[in-house]
């Protein structure tokens, strides 16, 4: 639907041509009024091209300056000739000029005009023709009144630069086509492609298509401006966490970096995708750790990101399998490129590689791994433990052997279900379960006769009872894993002191279907067990401990275990201690010199003071994160522990992003331009 719009602005800068299909006998002078703004403009000088007199008469003198000799013998040219793509003019009268409306035809309305204006011919247009028809003749009108002023030798040349500006015909259609581009993640060769240039042509013959080589330009000046915005915006901030993923596809390496900030006045969340680009040589740990740090040298927050999340990558789609990559180094042959197209992506473990040579000329910020991917992980590998429970292995094989038997079927069949199932992807459980949650959802609604009837179309065996309730009570059981997966993963509004209450609230939710539940009693124990031992340094950590405490949503009140709330309120303190410590007074100590201690004092104040806070913060019942504003101090700590993100979702949406590029087969995209376009998209910057 996006691309429609855009499409429709591209085509239709001005919504349609300015002449209208009329009969038959008309035909010549709908030709004639059709919009040509070039030609208009020269006509601003030069009355006609069809061997009408070039030399102004003293009747368009006279009405150019506003002055009037009342009635005019002879012949008396049109005094407004740039206005012919709407009006024919007919003859004057008095001080009074007639024109003949070209857009109502075939109806004949004439209109009249004061000879010292056509303030009347635009107040018609307005009326009875739109806005869009409006806006041009206000463009053809105040390009007259330009050249009126401006005359002399070099009006014209001036004049004709200006037909590409932003408020033209062309400049608009320039604008709109860039966007179309940039926001549809469309090859650059697009633009060349004869169907869409007499697509062009056929509904705005006035206007000229840029070529491929002058997109590139524009896509890449736009692309310059967009790194010099995020650069101001990111020059404010003191603390920047970042999101870093990378895969490989036919022999071809990328990396994704996201970066993310916490506003100091409104303390929302920001975003800016910061590079989607082509690694040099093997994702080693130099290599990755040279591409990351050369990213934040580029943006210039080398020394402000205080944490990078990232994420294996087994939990996304296999992605790119349709992208042709083509740089400068060398082409592919047409045989490479066709064996090329069969390969898979491989997403790369940028955890493990990077944390695998803690010793590396490149400074790295602290690593954090992403909390949705360790929930996939419990959800996949360690649910698989359950199964040394037989009753459950029986009822989980049988099952899912009969539900994957169906969603293949439903895919490969041109007869689609009427009940919308939906197909799990490959690598992704939470498709897994949304998949059987939707199973059950029609079991609910439309009963067991119309399950059946959706197995028996396929020809696929039916669930049996015993199967049936085996899949309601595992949707029940891991639906709380679900939720806690889309919290976590929410860019906006998941800060990470989101992340330690979201798993108590878990590990609560799981004991309580753990005490309830019959044969998916082993699956809760597992998964229970998989969080606990996954899970068990990052819940014990004083930062993220402190950053939930910080959350007035949560403050004290996420768990009940009296250590770790100590924990991190006493991290919290020794940051305020740390931040009110104040340089020393030589000439106060010259003064107390005979006090040896005198410092004491001063640390009785500053402790008093942050206990204070601290606890005048605690004490307060408002939810909403502006009650940090009335405590400074906490304010600048909730900055700083909660900027990072729990998971690295961030970096899925870019490649969800860079996967959605449209190439032809006969197209070919270098890397350059490549996260051109999906950093423009990303950021917003692509629509003009």
């Amino acid at each position: 639907m996006n691309i429609l719009i855009i499409w429709t602005e591209v085509l239709y800068p001005e919504w349609i041509s300015y002449s209208k299909p009329i009969m038959a006998d008309n035909s010549a002078t709908v030709e004639k009024n059709s919009v040509k703004l070039e030609a208009d403009s020269v006509l601003i000088d030069n009355i006609s091209a069809t061997g009408e007199n070039s030399t102004p008469t003293a009747m368009e003198n006279n009405i150019a300056t506003g002055e009037d000799n009342g009635t005019v013998s002879g012949p008396i040219a049109n005094p407004w000739p740039y206005l012919k793509s709407f009006f024919e003019f007919k003859c004057k009268t008095g001080n009074s000029l007639k024109f003949i409306c070209v857009l109502c035809r075939p109806k004949v309305r004439e209109i009249s005009a004061y000879v010292t204006s056509p303030s009347n011919l635009g107040k018609h247009i307005k009326a009875k023709h739109g806005l869009q028809h409006y806006e041009y003749y206000q463009d053809l009108t105040s390009m007259a009144r330009k050249r009126k002023i401006n005359g002399g030798p070099g009006s014209s040349k001036r004049k004709k630069s200006n037909l590409n500006g932003p408020h033209t015909v062309q400049g608009r259609f320039d604008q709109n086509l860039i966007s179309l581009v940039a926001q549809g993640l469309l090859p650059l060769q697009f633009v060349a492609l004869p169907s869409f240039r007499q697509l062009v042509r056929s509904l705005q013959p006035s206007v000229e298509i840029m070529n491929v080589a002058a997109m590139e330009e524009r896509i890449d000046s736009i692309a310059s401006d967009m790194k010099v915005h995020i650069i101001a915006a990111l020059s404010t901030v003191d603390f920047i966490a970042t999101t870093v993923d990378c895969w490989s596809v036919r022999q071809h390496d990328f990396i994704g970096i996201t970066a993310h900030w916490i506003d100091a006045g409104t303390l929302e969340r920001c975003r800016a995708a910061l590079a989607c680009r082509r690694l040099t040589g093997q994702p080693t740990h130099d290599v990755l750790t040279f591409a990351i740090n050369d990213t934040h040298s580029i943006y210039g927050i080398e020394q402000r990101v205080i944490y990078t999340t990232t994420d294996n990558g087994t939990n996304y789609l296999k992605k790119f399998s349709a992208l042709n990559f083509n740089d400068d180094e060398g082409g592919a042959t047409a045989e490479q490129k066709e064996e090329d197209t069969d390969t898979d992506v491989e997403f790369l473990d940028a955890f493990e590689i990077l944390a695998s040579k803690p010793e590396c000329q490149y400074k790295l910020p602290t690593l954090q791994r992403c909390a949705c991917h360790i929930l996939h992980l419990v959800a996949t590998e360690d649910s698989a433990h359950a199964s040394v429970d037989e009753e459950y292995k029986d009822l989980n094989n049988t099952t899912f052997s009969k539900l994957s038997l169906l969603w293949n079927m439903e895919g490969r069949s041109s007869q689609k279900s009427v009940m919308q199932l939906i197909r799990p992807h490959e690598t992704r459980w939470t498709s897994l379960f949304h998949g059987a949650e939707r199973i059950v959802a029609i079991l609910r609604s439309q009963g067991d006769g119309a399950l059946q009837n959706i197995f028996s179309c396929f020809e696929v065996p039916t669930l049996t009872e015993a199967e049936l309730d085996f899949l309601i009570e595992y949707c029940a059981v891991l639906k709380p894993v679900m939720k806690a997966i889309d919290i976590l993963k929410s860019e906006k509004t998941a800060y990470m002191g989101w992340l330690l209450p979201t798993l108590r609230e878990l590990l609560v939710k799981l004991e309580i279907a753990e005490g309830s539940s019959r044969v998916c009693k082993p699956l809760v124990t597992a998964i229970i067990k998989g969080i606990q031992t996954r899970f068990s340094a990052m819940m014990d950590e004083p930062q993220l401990i402190s950053a939930a405490i910080l959350l007035p949503k949560f403050r004290t009140e996420w768990t009940s275990d009296s250590g770790t709330i100590e924990k991190g309120l006493n991290f919290l303190r020794e940051k305020l201690t740390e931040m009110r410590e104040v340089p020393v007074d030589l000439s106060q100590e010259q003064e107390e010199d005979d006090d040896f201690f005198s410092s004491l004092k001063n640390r009785r104040s500053a402790v008093f003071a942050e206990v204070l806070e601290l606890n005048s913060y605690l004490s307060t019942s408002s939810h909403d994160l502006e009650v940090l504003q009335s405590f400074p101090n906490l304010k600048k700590l909730f900055i700083r522990l909660n900027t990072p993100l729990p998971a690295s979702a961030a970096c899925e949406g870019l490649f969800d992003t860079a996967e959605s590029i449209f190439i032809p087969s006969y197209a070919a995209i270098d890397s350059k331009h490549f996260e051109n376009q999906v950093l423009l998209k990303l950021n917003g910057r692509g629509s003009m």
